[in-house]
């Protein structure tokens, strides 16, 4: 459960940066 936990930060995370590199 702890490596999905952090996969689905990671994903989350990931989405903004190419939102915000997109967006910028």
């Amino acid at each position: 459960m702890k490596i999905q936990y952090g996969n689905l930060i990671g994903q989350k995370v990931g989405i903004q940066m190419a939102l915000l590199r997109s967006g910028g």
